[in-house]
């Protein structure tokens, strides 16, 4: 197995599969929350339902996270239109996008781009929703047969609700062969929010004097939006960017755990009550770009007592949702004044049974909205989202 496909399944194993959810013990109290502040959600093949109890969910078959119906991304914006809180979204792989604003939830459905692809990678370009969409083959090398168009980076129009191809896999090809094109898929890529990094995988039929053999190779390219990424079609994309080579090292390296000292302070004071816990982090900006990793270390034995999290930051409240439902909260939601004199807050999300676990979060106006998953190591069973009404919690 190459490096980058190691390290794409890596990733999602640490923080989507691990076998044990480690259980955090905040130096504060926490509050629990009441069964009238919250509803949970369960996705169906082609849409969701409410239900009271996680555990009374239809039993699936396990499918490999990169076919299961699941928010494989999900965030929050940081823009609003007047009058209006800011709206958040989510990928749901093989299905389409939802979005959320405020109580309000609407499930997009696009048959068309997302079956037969792996979806994630959410990111905001001008509060605009932008995500990746490739062919996994590594379960599955059927979908490598899949016909039409073949994109790779993906805007969703807020108002027209319809996802548009941005950039297609053959545009960042110049040169090769359109039967390279067709065998080739950017698996992964990364935004600072100036240089697009992606890592490639490409499948080459090898003929031999006898019979044949597939050869598969990892390439590394950066590029630039030389204009507006929204204005870019696959047709004039070869023109509006500009493509540069990279290298696996240097992908690795925009993935690497960063020190939790170098986290953003608003993050670090947060988590302050954390000082004697491991744990791995994912953060992201409202609105922003790809999201940064930092680790916590303080004690030296093996990577299974990290607890994982994901936090988010907005301009005026900052929030990290531990896997076993813990959430740290301070500041102020939109259009609402600060909650608890500006110290930070703990919540207990409701406990999921075992083989569960919160897997990220997005908050619009006084709703949090966090993904929950079944997982079996790199599988995935159920999946679905809770909605909770942090006006009746925090105010």
């Amino acid at each position: 197995m190459s490096g980058a496909m190691l390290a794409l399944l890596t990733s999602f194993i640490s923080f989507s599969c691990s076998k044990k959810v480690q259980e955090l013990t905040p130096l504060q109290e926490e509050i629990s929350i009441r069964a009238s502040s919250y509803d949970f959600f369960y996705f169906t093949d082609r849409y969701f339902k409410k239900t009271h109890n996680v555990a009374s969910v239809p039993a699936l078959p396990p499918r490999p996270w990169t076919e299961a119906v699941r928010i494989s991304s999900i965030s929050s914006c940081d823009i609003s239109e007047e009058g209006e809180n800011a709206k958040a979204y989510g990928i749901v792989n093989r299905i389409g996008i939802l979005s959320f604003q405020d109580d309000r939830i609407e499930l997009h459905l696009d048959n068309e781009l997302f079956s037969g692809r792996t979806a994630g990678n959410l990111v905001f370009y001008q509060a605009t929703p932008v995500y990746s969409l490739y062919r996994s083959t590594f379960f599955n090398d059927m979908e490598r047969k899949l016909s039409g168009p073949h994109p790779f980076l993906v805007q969703f129009d807020p108002i027209q609700k319809i996802s548009f191809p941005i950039i297609n896999v053959e545009n960042l090809l110049p040169g090769e062969s359109e039967s390279d094109a067709e065998n080739t898929e950017i698996i992964d890529y990364i935004w600072d929010g100036k240089v697009f990094s992606c890592a490639a995988k490409q499948k080459k039929v090898i003929e031999e004097r006898v019979g044949s053999r597939e050869e598969i190779s990892f390439s590394y390219k950066n590029f630039q939006v030389k204009e507006d990424l929204l204005s870019i079609t696959p047709e004039t994309a070869s023109k509006e960017i500009f493509i540069t080579p990279s290298s696996m090292g240097a992908f690795k390296e925009n993935q690497k755990f960063q020190n939790f000292e170098n986290a953003p302070e608003k993050l670090q004071d947060l988590l302050s009550p954390l000082k004697n816990a491991d744990f791995l982090i994912t953060v992201r900006n409202a609105g922003g770009h790809s999201p940064r990793r930092y680790k916590h270390e303080v004690s030296a034995s093996d990577e299974n007592r990290f607890a994982f999290a994901d936090a988010l930051l907005a301009p005026s409240w900052c929030a990290a949702l531990f896997q076993d439902g813990t959430i740290f909260m301070k500041g102020a939601l939109e259009s609402s004044p600060i909650f608890n004199k500006g110290r930070p807050v703990v919540l207990r999300l409701p406990k999921l049974p075992n083989s569960f676990q919160y897997s990220g979060f997005a908050i619009t106006g006084k709703y949090l909205y966090a993904s929950w998953e079944e997982t079996d190591f790199y599988m995935v069973k159920r999946s679905g989202f809770l909605c909770v009404d942090l006006g009746k919690i925090l105010y």
